[in-house]
């Protein structure tokens, strides 16, 4: 036997067992060794997942609490405190001001169906970033001191308590009688440039129903938002048609709206556009949270044929002609168009009201010839000229159970006027077939504007069934123009002096004409009445149905939303 093959055969006895305990022990070791390796890992891999989510927890918190304090504009250093102190609630010991921790406002935009935060574009809504530093292990940790940083982000969009509601609202405002509905049919038939005979019932039935942006979206194919709706160029019949459409979508029961709807589609000669935009001005941080807030039918038809004939005068044919004494016409001019508002309450970064109705600033003239039985004509046109008043939501608080608003109210100025009917200068009063001048004649009626007001409404819940609501605030002057225009006291009468003509009157006359008897006879017994019926049966009337009151204010409450401030999106 070789020595090699005795050295092989030794090597492949196996060892004795005394010398193999070594190398076991050392396998059960190694073994030992990855179990607890394993179990750190899992038990570090949990942990850090537990505390990512936590951090995460405490980003939505924070982005949610942030987004509530935004209305229609953000105010930076309340948006960190809450932020911060939303995150300081839930156990945060960071400070979110600290990079690499941030908080930020901006807008919501979608590219290739992902939704993306752009920082500072907007008021629309918050992001937050943050980050915690923890230990990588807790087993070696201690040993090696080795720190992880956790980082999460969250987004919130601000979805704040918004209200509709508008000034010098034209809601219910058709009397029982007819007279009203006879003069709005001349009125916004004269808007939409044709003639229209819509019924008390019609109007009334208008004045009652609501749509909502949302349906008015629903029924247009050509835009795919809320914002896009609001900007696009629509004619008048584009615009009562989709009102007709979302009247049909909300309930197709209401027979009476839709027939009226139609009599307006037929009779739409104006091929005028204009924005949706200027009749709503929706200043919610992200439009589309106005979609479901309930607009009036007749404001949202009124205002819109107001706005498409800006600056254009409109003649009302009245049809009132007394023979041989009165023939009256009347004309409108708009010089700044209304607009119902729609958002959140508060001022925005630059201080202004975010959310503000605002009446119609207008020119009215009533046109008037009187022919005092061949003796005496009077010549001229009675004027009333209204600024804009303003409306704006101070404060919107919801709760379970019940709503408060606050709305301040400012009527807004006016004036009446007297002149000729060409406005060249002061109404006249003349003799003799208009051949001599007698008198000029001016009005004496200061008109005081309201004072500011804040309107406070309370409502009960289910909200939908209390509103709408209206309030109104006024000046001394009341509601109505008939009393002071028919008094002798308003009128400034400035007797033109002609030497000899008194004398040559009782001459001609046999002394049976004084020039003061024909003075009297036409300022108390022909002019003073007919300036009342003028106020009470054309003035007065008109200027509700358009949302004016000489030196007052309606204010109306369509609609409360409330979504809870604040929602997730990323």
């Amino acid at each position: 036997m070789s020595a090699s093959t005795a050295v092989r055969r030794r090597a492949e006895r196996p060892l004795p067992a005394s010398r193999q305990r070594g190398a076991i022990g050392l396998f059960g070791i190694l073994t030992l060794l990855c179990g607890l390796l394993f179990t750190a890992l899992a038990i570090d891999a949990g942990r850090l997942w537990m505390e990512r989510r936590q951090l995460q927890s405490i980003a939505d918190l924070a982005a949610l609490e942030a987004a509530g304090t935004i209305g229609c504009a953000a105010n930076m250093t309340e948006v960190l405190a809450a932020a911060q102190t939303a995150a300081a609630r839930n156990g945060y010991q960071g400070d979110l001001a600290q990079s690499p921790n941030r908080v930020e406002v901006g807008k919501l935009q979608t590219v290739s169906g992902e939704r993306q935060f752009i920082a500072g574009a907007a008021s629309e809504a918050v992001h937050v970033l943050a980050t915690q530093s923890v230990q990588a292990s807790l087993l070696l940790g201690g040993l090696i001191g080795k720190q992880v940083l956790l980082s999460v982000e969250a987004t919130a969009r601000a979805e704040p308590a918004q209200a509709t509601f508008g000034a010098g609202s034209y809601l219910l405002r058709v009397s029982a009688t007819g007279k009203d509905a006879n003069l709005l049919n001349l009125l916004l038939g004269g808007l939409l440039g044709s003639s229209l005979s819509l019924d008390v019932a019609s109007y009334q039935g208008l004045a009652n129903a609501n749509v909502t942006l949302l349906q008015l979206l629903q029924v247009n194919a050509t835009v795919g938002s809320v914002e896009e709706l609001l900007n696009a160029n629509l004619t008048i019949r584009e615009v009562i048609d989709m009102t007709r459409g979302a009247v049909i979508l909300h309930d197709s029961g209401l027979s009476t709206v839709i027939g009226a709807l139609d009599s307006l589609l037929m009779n739409t000669v104006n091929a005028l556009d204009l924005r949706l935009g200027d009749v709503l001005s929706v200043t919610t941080p992200v439009t589309d949270a106005a979609a479901n807030l309930g607009i009036n039918v007749l404001d949202l038809i009124t205002a819109t044929l107001m706005v498409a004939n800006k600056n254009s005068a409109i003649s009302l044919p009245l049809g009132i002609n007394i023979p041989g004494l009165v023939n009256l016409s009347a004309d409108i001019n708009i010089i700044q168009p209304p607009q119902i508002a729609v958002g959140p309450a508060g001022r925005d970064a630059n201080g202004n009201w975010c959310t503000e109705a605002k009446t119609a600033q207008i020119e009215v003239g009533a046109t008037t010839f009187i022919n005092v039985l061949g003796l005496a004509t009077v010549d001229l046109k009675l004027g009333v000229q209204v600024a804009q008043g303003t409306a704006h939501l101070k404060s919107l608080v919801t709760q379970p159970g019940a709503a408060q608003a606050v709305i301040g109210a400012t009527p807004g100025i006016a004036s009446v006027t007297l002149t000729n009917q060409a406005g060249t200068g002061p109404a006249t009063v003349s003799l003799l077939f208009n051949l001599i001048d007698l008198a000029r004649i001016g009005i004496n009626l200061p008109i005081q504007p309201g004072n500011a007001t804040d309107l406070n409404y309370d409502i009960g819940t289910p909200i939908a069934d209390k509103l709408p609501i209206t309030q109104s605030v006024s000046s001394s002057l009341g509601e109505s123009l008939e009393n002071a225009l028919k008094s002798p006291d308003a009128l400034n009468v400035e007797l033109l002096v002609i030497p000899g003509l008194g004398e040559l009157l009782k001459l001609l006359s046999l002394g049976l004409i004084d020039l003061d008897d024909i003075l009297d006879a036409v300022v108390n017994t022909v002019l003073s009445p007919l300036l009342g019926m003028l106020g009470e049966a054309l003035l007065d009337p008109l200027l509700k149905l358009l949302g004016i009151q000489l030196g007052g204010l309606d204010v109306t409450l369509h609609d409360i939303q409330y979504k809870g401030g604040a929602q997730l999106v990323i």
